[in-house]
């Protein structure tokens, strides 16, 4: 056996071992904030026309409302259709398609009801149904998608809204079909799981749909509840049952815990359940595969940091036990929180990795809506692909985790994820105390821990680390096979290459022995 065929031999095994990973791609979009009174007539920064969107915010242009919309409106139906049927273009056959929530548009409540809100729902799901007929949709429910608005009762077995989504949603390529946990879950509290099985074999997936809904401080139903609706004991079996089985899970929902990065000490969720929730993600680690949220509108994620305590009480502090990933929105609606700026419409596209459940890369779409407008045309392009631009290997938490620690010292760097992070909209610079806001809140979900960021950003990893109470987080297990699998081949290789060297090196001691006509044995050798 030659060394030249020991080498193509383990180029071959290395070659396949990557070959074998399937990367397979899904879609993630969100909200649509549906405007259906949206009008090309008049002025939308006039609040007294009551036809559109009201904002009294300064426009940075004083055009008129576009056929796909303005930077001061909602969604009109032209760009939710073509949000949809760019998706569909771009890629028409995706493993599978989230749907994380916020359809209705951002309206007093007065102007809405029960009927609006479900026709809204239903008008885009009958969309979504009608380009993927045979994808599985995940969809779940964000805090517009309910009448009033972010009211969502914490446990009611005939909730009519509840009951129609449900409806809605029926079937076996959604939430499931009437007679499955999944629909009864959902019609009780608007959560579900299901499974996922990659068409060409792979890591089975659980599809965990949380209504984070009921941990937002606008839900006032649920503010002195332990548990609404039982989600978190649910939560919790669903996750043990994963382990048991050797499944990953992909955990998605609308509102995120933490801090939103565009504001500063802007947060989401009640304190006790932004502490229950951010520890439960941390200790499941080793089980979740993907995180993904949405509801700022924005582009950007939230890191989980752990402990990795040595069971003596230590450990090393500020492993990253996690990323998750928030999509920004279909809507450019600009918010009415002074500062914050409009975004361009958006769809999201993920590549993850069928052997494992790893998600290896984010592709951006957007849509320019200042040159949409002027073309009268739909045009999605590419923003950006997360490991072109950032130039990372994969998207994971120690990935993500280096990209944003390099942000404190790499301006450039912090530059682009600035823009991408309006999609591509940002008419602002970001100063310190922005630049501040945006990495502690990325490094640090827990309130108390992100103040202390304020202080001290450059020590951030440390102080937003939170201990492991259950088991020690790493990425390790969602990439275990892939390690094993090469490391083995690899010393493998190293131990043939060991053996061929020294005998290749011992033929041509003989063969020089042979040439200078000297004995193959030297007179101290024995007989």
């Amino acid at each position: 056996m030659s060394i030249c065929f020991v080498s193509n031999f383990c180029f071959l095994f290395l070659f396949l071992y990557v070959v074998a990973s399937d990367t397979r791609r899904f879609w993630q979009v969100t909200d649509f904030h549906h405007d259906p009174n949206y009008t090309t007539v008049g002025d939308p920064g006039n609040v007294d026309n009551r036809r559109m969107c009201h904002r009294t915010a300064d426009y940075r242009s004083n055009s008129s409302a576009g056929r796909f919309g303005n930077y001061l409106c909602d969604a009109p139906w032209s760009l939710v259709e073509a949000a949809v049927e760019g998706m569909k273009e771009i890629e028409p056959n995706p493993d599978f398609i989230l749907w994380t929530g916020d359809d209705p548009p951002h309206v007093p409540v007065p102007t809405l009801s029960s009927p609006k809100v479900l026709d809204i729902i239903r008008n885009i799901t009958g969309l979504i149904r009608r380009h993927f007929p045979d994808t599985r949709v995940f969809p779940v429910l964000g805090n517009h998608d309910y009448y009033p608005k972010g009211q969502m009762p914490p446990d009611n077995q005939n909730d009519p809204i509840y009951e129609a989504i449900a409806n809605m949603w029926v079937g076996d390529q959604w939430i499931g079909s009437s007679e499955t946990e999944s629909f009864d879950t959902f019609r009780r509290g608007g959560f579900y799981e299901s499974t996922y099985e990659p068409p060409n074999g792979g890591q089975t997936l659980r599809m965990v749909g949380l209504n984070t809904v009921y941990y937002y401080h606008q839900d006032l139903l649920t503010k002195d509840v332990e548990d609404p609706a039982g989600q978190l004991e649910w939560l919790t079996s669903v996750f043990g049952d994963a382990q048991e089985k050797g499944q990953k899970v992909y955990l998605f929902g609308h509102v995120p815990p933490g801090m939103f990065e565009r504001k500063r000490n802007t947060n989401w969720f009640y304190l006790d359940f932004n502490v229950v929730l951010t520890q439960f993600i941390i200790d499941s680690s080793d089980v979740i595969a993907g995180q993904f949220f949405a509801h700022q509108h924005s582009d950007s994620f939230k890191l989980f940091y752990g402990v990795n305590d040595d069971g003596k009480g230590s450990g090393v502090i500020g492993v990253p036990a996690g990323v998750m990933y928030l999509a920004p929105s279909v809507t450019p609606w600009k918010t009415t929180l002074n500062g914050v700026s409009a975004n361009n419409p958006s769809i999201r596209l993920y590549e993850y990795d069928a052997t494992t459940g790893a998600v290896v890369n984010i592709q951006q779409y957007y849509m320019n809506l200042t040159e949409a407008n002027v073309d009268g045309t739909a045009k999605w392009e590419l923003e950006y692909s997360a490991t072109a631009a950032y130039g990372l290997h994969n998207v994971n938490s120690s990935s993500i985790g280096s990209l944003v620690e390099s942000f404190l010292t790499n301006q450039s760097l912090f530059n682009m994820y600035y823009e991408y992070n309006s999609v591509s909209y940002a008419d602002e610079p970001c100063d310190d105390d922005c630049k501040t806001t945006q990495i502690c809140s990325i490094m640090c979900p827990l309130y108390d821990q992100y103040a202390s960021c304020l202080n001290d950003p450059q020590n951030a990893r440390q102080l937003c680390s939170l201990r492991v109470t259950q088991s020690g987080p790493s990425d390790f297990p969602v990439y275990a096979d892939v390690l094993i699998g090469v490391g083995a081949g690899l010393i493998i290789c190293v131990f043939v290459f060991v053996l061929l060297w020294k005998e290749g090196r011992q033929r041509r001691k003989m063969i020089f022995r042979v040439d200078s006509k000297e004995p193959l044995l030297s007179p101290t050798d024995p007989d």
